[in-house]
């Protein structure tokens, strides 16, 4: 069955390189130290309260890189501390306690506009609302117990500062690493596709969040690195298109003299890698770059072969550390005030009541109070857990959503079963307690990433444990948390049925986006042909890297909406078409962006440089064409679509044969035509 397929692997499968070990026993310890301080002071109600902070402190850890990581700890450990107390004192009140909790619900679903962090932060927060509303407190009791969840969770954030001065950048050599990697894997496969852009991406992330601690002289080497890898990226892509002609027209010399130089590029690309290991091998031979035939190849590719070349080189030399820093890159440094713009910014649109963000918040809060309430009503132990499963389960889309309905209940039964079993056998006392919630905290974060099921099997024998460890009935509450963990995922499932957000409605809005920016960033590499010396690299780079953006979201979206035709739910797949159009779509703007990126590539670097106005404008037509085209797959009105072709003809005819650039011109924009009157046409069908 194609429900059964598409769960299987997110029941079962262990996504390995997902497994943090290092970073769990970091946090494990912070646990461990919590619990171990308040036993061994004769307070272990006072251990599990600061617990709860080190451990939801814990998972937040799991997120960012330096700066971003503590913020987000920062963050939790602040809306932990506020959301303990006011659960603690609102308890005495059912109807302000459910108010509470829908206006928690309604925040955390805001809260993951923000990204991942947002989300685990908002998560965490209404978690601690929850839990604290199983004890009615007085005030003065209430901050008391907010102060013990903060200072958990405070010690996790110094767990995480301390050992900054003992990791020599492996997060930057991680994550560079693995993008040269990647490039030379995919340059050995021999796809004609572009290479993965998401290794770099990451690296780019790591990089503009550096380490606090970090020399100038490693962070211009790694900004080098990051600077001379996306280059050769956008070089092996105009060399694997240039191939891919050469074999069509039968040029097979061509052929096999760019087969040596991507295999070549492969083993030097892997080379770069190897020498960003944990160890610098400042020994290590140098790279084999050799002399090739390059007059059997067009006169791009042979710009592109001798440009690649020599950004491998500039990238072995930053590795070994031996080179001149590359001063050209841009990359998104952390600074306060324009992160605030930003935040104002997401935050507008996040609240928009037409927006995604603001429909899953609204329905997380709605979930929240029904769930409470139907808790208490049932009488149910531990109240908390059938919101708190409600919370977690439900997601902004419905593939999601039943993704984690099943991993939550499978790894809730298991667990629950797990720790009734080990209980029976040690019946353990407080300090085994102790090492059996600090093992189980240690493989939950491990697995964290890697598979949801084994998080929540380990996450339930957590709680259990803990349970006892204050003379509560775990083992005997570990039926009632399986009952109240199908109810939760039920009542999930329930609400996103009644108020569904089918993906299938918004993958249109999504294809529309993506036309917008790659069609700006064709737009702005044809200006630069146009003037050459007019643009900023730094501008196109950002045009590129928001087209990227935006193939990806309309890739998930599509990829999500064809996932729910095979939903059981009656109305999830009658319009297939969508997702025909989707992956349509994206194929061709994917055809688009290689185009332009092999255009961007061989951009004049001198502003004297040759002009040719008529790029720009088949720019100008280009612009008006996808404007025409995006509105109609909008479903808004708007003008006929313009004669792109036409355009494109005339551009060809005006600039001739007479240089390699006005040959590079006219054949990559009719590859960026040939794109766009695909869409055209897939939109024109339905």
């Amino acid at each position: 069955m194609p429900v059964l397929d598409q769960l299987r692997p997110a029941v079962l499968g262990l996504r390995r390189r997902d497994l943090q070990p290092g970073a769990a026993l970091r946090a494990a310890a912070g646990v461990a130290l919590t619990l171990a301080v308040g036993v061994g002071a004769g307070s272990p109600a006072s251990a599990v309260a600061a617990c709860a902070g080190a451990f939801s402190v814990g998972v937040a850890s799991l997120q960012g890189g330096y700066r971003t990581r503590v913020q987000a700890m920062l963050g939790t450990v602040l809306a932990m501390g506020a959301s303990t107390f006011v659960g603690a004192v609102a308890v005495a009140h059912p109807v302000l306690a459910v108010a509470a909790l829908a206006v928690w619900g309604f925040l955390a679903g805001t809260a993951t506009a923000f990204g991942p962090s947002g989300t685990v932060v908002g998560i965490q927060a209404t978690v601690a609302l929850l839990i604290a509303g199983s004890f009615s407190m007085t005030p003065q009791q209430a901050l008391w117990r907010a102060v013990l969840v903060a200072a958990g969770g405070l010690l996790q954030t110094l767990l995480v500062v301390a050992v900054w001065p003992l990791r020599t950048y492996g997060a930057e050599r991680e994550g560079l690493a693995t993008a040269y990697l990647a490039l030379a894997e995919h340059v050995r496969s021999g796809r004609a596709a572009p290479p993965p852009t998401a290794p770099f991406d990451d690296a780019a992330a790591r990089l503009g969040d550096p380490h606090p601690l970090a020399r100038d002289s490693a962070r211009h080497a790694f900004r080098s690195l990051l600077d001379q890898g996306v280059r050769a990226r956008a070089e092996l892509t105009a060399l694997l298109h240039a191939r891919e002609r050469a074999t069509v027209r039968g040029e097979d010399a061509g052929v096999a003299v760019l087969d040596e130089v991507l295999a070549e590029a492969a083993d030097a690309l892997a080379g770069v890698a190897a020498l960003l290991g944990p160890h610098l091998r400042a020994g290590a031979p140098p790279l084999p770059l050799d002399e090739h035939d390059l007059t059997v190849l067009r006169p791009s590719a042979a710009a592109s072969v001798r440009a690649l070349q020599g950004q491998l080189r500039a990238a072995e030399r930053a590795a070994r550390r031996d080179g001149p820093p590359s001063p050209e890159l841009d990359l998104p440094e952390h600074r306060l005030l324009p992160a605030l713009s930003e935040a104002r910014v997401t935050l507008r649109a996040a609240l928009d009541r037409r927006s995604d963000t603001f429909r899953h918040a609204l329905r997380l809060a709605v979930v929240l109070a029904v769930a409470s309430t139907l808790s208490r009503v049932l009488g149910l132990g531990h109240a908390y857990w059938l919101p708190l499963t409600a919370m977690v389960v439900l997601r902004p889309d419905f593939s999601s959503t039943l993704t984690r309905g099943v991993t939550r209940v499978v790894g809730t039964a298991a667990g629950a079963l797990l720790a009734t079993v080990v209980s029976a056998e040690l019946r353990p006392v407080p300090w085994l307690l102790v090492a059996l919630l600090a093992v189980c905290a240690f493989a939950a974060y491990a697995v964290f990433r890697a598979n949801q099921t084994l998080f929540a099997l380990f996450l339930t024998c957590y709680v259990v444990f803990l349970l006892a460890l204050v003379g509560l009935p775990g083992r005997s509450a570990a039926g009632g948390r399986l009952l109240a963990t199908l109810l939760g995922g039920a009542l999930a499932l329930a609400a996103y049925a009644v108020w569904p957000t089918w993906e299938r409605t918004r993958v249109r809005e999504r294809l529309a986006a993506l036309l917008d920016a790659q069609a700006a960033y064709a737009c702005a590499v044809l200006r630069a042909y146009a003037s050459p010396g007019s643009a900023d690299p730094r501008e196109l780079t950002r045009a590129q890297s928001v087209a990227r953006r935006a193939r990806a979201a309309a890739e998930a979206s599509v990829e999500r909406a064809g996932a729910e035709q095979h939903l059981p739910v009656a109305h999830a797949g009658q319009h297939p078409d969508e997702v025909s159009l989707g992956s349509g779509t994206v194929a061709a703007m994917q055809r688009s962006a290689v185009a332009v990126l092999t255009l961007q590539a061989r951009l004049p670097a001198r502003a004297d440089a040759e002009p040719l106005p008529a790029a720009g404008a088949y720019a100008d037509v280009l612009e008006e064409f996808t404007a025409a085209l995006a509105a109609a797959l909008r479903g808004a009105p708007g003008p006929a679509t313009p004669d792109l072709r036409a355009a494109q003809l005339a551009l060809a005819r005006e600039l001739g044969t007479a240089s390699v650039e006005r040959r590079l011109l006219a054949l990559e924009t009719d590859e960026v035509t040939d794109a766009y009157d695909t869409v055209l046409e897939l939109a024109s069908r339905r």
